[in-house]
């Protein structure tokens, strides 16, 4: 399956056309801004393939950034035992974040998510009016990935640790001052509440800042684009697509290989080796959709259930003694709430599932964040310690969208620069405004949707698919009915895709600078899995403080 033609080069233009090109407007020129209806909405299995790809990618990450906001964050860190009394008061912080992020953010996502689909499919059919074919592939987008992740633990944890503090009006009581006058219930869920909505309007403005650099900054693509080679421009899609794409989803699978397995080499022959099954005529089952149903099949079935009683032994990477901890707590943590280790993973408890039902789905304060978190922005002391740290990393976002963008090109299809680079700030502040605290861009991808035959019907279907998803309260308890591997698969193939696209596109001399360029990503997630006391995976972990060696 090619995804453009091996050895594209981009025609450089001169200096002064690039300066003439900056406008927003300038693409345009005298083509219709009017939807160009003779664009097949909807071209068979191709786009129900597209669309499946491109719906369970952003469910993958979304999963993935659940696990780590709620789970890790809020329950591992936040509520942790290390922290400073009272233990209940840190608990609820973690309980308040978790009603914000379902309630509040993740149906902020979801405004976000349907208006850039919907904005890039209807400027797929202006390219296609402006160049008179209709052989067009809509840009995919979705969740700023590597953004999110960033963000997440360099801004939402410091933010989350600092009101802790902050609103913890018991930090000078001795346990024993405790325990002589405990502290009600409701005085907890007031300062609980305070802690986890500092971090959330922290989280929701730095968002802002983001999507609005990206606006300011969008005569800067083409520039940028104009005065660096090719490989330089591709790094960021390389790192990131073989780093957190591909290497750290296949961690997951690798970890539970009797629920992962199959659905892997599903993805890998379907998809790299052209694998179909047929189910009518020419109406194929559509590869991602099976690899997440034979996942959650063998994860449901019992394929990641552990003993909560038998041992293990293993080495401390920051102590190097031997601990002892059940199976079941190494695979699939422990519950908070009565320290006792998961008899199976996430994605597949019934029990946290249906609570996760009861607690969110069609009900709830959705939407109750709306025009909220943004007043952070107005808040001084608030922004004075974020709103650097926010710019950086709207400039590795910016990076992002150039990088998707000189990647349709090389598939064939040439959109412009600044519009996309509005339209990308623009979702995100939109998102931020209605509640939201990740961004979203558009998708690194487009070269597979091409090559799937996919216009712009799968990208319609998934804005509408995820508004509906996201802003029903049902994505918690899908996030404990899907196991996280599941997506991973999809993950691992996107990944590599797009490191092989890195190099097709790059001349054979600068293959050192692709490889180069990988290192400070993996260096980033060793660094990542090696901070906090509460990750599992310990190979992982080990090879930080080892100096990159690792051993069992």
């Amino acid at each position: 399956m090619g995804i453009s033609k091996a050895g594209f080069v981009r025609e450089k233009p001169t200096l002064a056309q690039v300066l003439i090109q900056l406008s927003p407007f300038y693409w345009q020129g005298d083509a219709s801004w009017k939807w160009n209806t003779k664009v097949p909405l909807w071209t068979g299995s191709g786009e129900m393939e597209a669309f499946c790809e491109l719906f369970f990618d952003n469910l993958a990450t979304l999963l993935g950034v659940t696990g780590s906001a709620v789970s890790h964050v809020g329950y591992g860190l936040i509520a942790a035992g290390f922290r400073a009394p009272p233990a209940a008061y840190n608990t609820q912080i973690a309980i308040e974040w978790e009603k914000m992020y379902y309630e509040w953010h993740i149906p902020a996502c979801g405004i976000a998510l349907v208006f850039g689909n919907v904005w890039f499919a209807w400027l797929a059919t202006r390219l296609a009016t402006k160049e008179n074919r209709l052989d067009v592939t809509a840009q995919p987008y979705g969740m700023n990935t590597t953004v999110i992740f960033i963000t997440i633990y360099a801004m939402t944890l410091p933010a989350l640790e600092l009101a802790q503090k902050k609103y913890n009006i018991w930090s000078g009581m001795s346990p024993e001052e405790l325990a002589a006058n405990p502290p009600s219930q409701a005085e907890y869920v007031i300062q609980a509440r305070k802690a986890a909505e500092y971090g959330w309007k922290v989280s929701v403005s730095v968002n802002f800042i983001i999507g609005l650099f990206e606006v300011l900054g969008f005569f800067l693509g083409d520039l940028i684009r104009w005065a660096l080679p090719t490989a330089a421009v591709y790094v960021p899609l390389a790192g990131v697509g073989f780093t957190w794409l591909a290497f750290s989803p296949m961690i997951s699978i690798a970890k539970e290989p009797i629920m992962c397995f199959l659905p892997f080499i599903i993805v890998v022959t379907g998809f790299f080796g052209n694998v179909r099954y047929p189910v009518y005529g020419k109406i194929t089952f559509p590869i991602a959709l099976m690899a997440i149903g034979f996942s959650t099949i063998f994860g449901w079935a019992g394929g990641c259930k552990h003993d909560t009683t038998l041992d293990i032994k293993y080495s401390n990477p920051c102590t190097f003694a031997d601990e002892f901890t059940s199976v079941a707590s190494f695979y699939n943590g422990v519950n908070p709430s009565n320290g006792m280790a998961y008899e199976t993973c996430q994605g597949t408890d019934g029990n946290r599932a249906k609570i996760a039902w009861d607690t969110f789905a069609f009900k709830g304060d959705i939407f109750g964040g709306f025009g909220k978190g943004i007043g952070g922005l107005s808040e001084s002391a608030l922004m004075s310690d974020w709103a650097a740290p926010a710019i950086l990393f709207g400039m590795i976002g910016f990076l992002g969208t150039m990088t998707c963008v000189e990647s349709a090109e090389a598939a064939g299809d040439k959109y412009p620069m600044a519009e996309v680079m509005i339209v990308d700030g623009l979702g995100t502040m939109i998102g931020a405004i209605f509640g939201g605290m990740f961004g979203t861009s558009v998708y690194i991808g487009h070269p597979v949707h091409k090559a799937l035959g996919a216009k712009i019907g799968y990208s319609l279907l998934n804005g509408v698919a995820f508004l509906f998803l996201l802003s029903s309260g049902m994505f918690a308890w899908l996030y404990n009915v899907i196991p996280g591997c599941a997506n991973g698969a999809i993950l691992v193939f996107v990944g590599l895709l797009l490191s092989r696209q890195a190099f097709e596109e790059s001349p054979p001399r600068h293959y050192p600078c692709l490889l180069l360029g990988l290192m400070p990503f993996i260096c980033n997630l060793m660094q990542l899995e090696s901070k906090g006391n509460h990750s599992v995976n310990m190979g992982v972990q080990m090879m930080a403080p080892a100096g990159g060696v690792v051993f069992g």
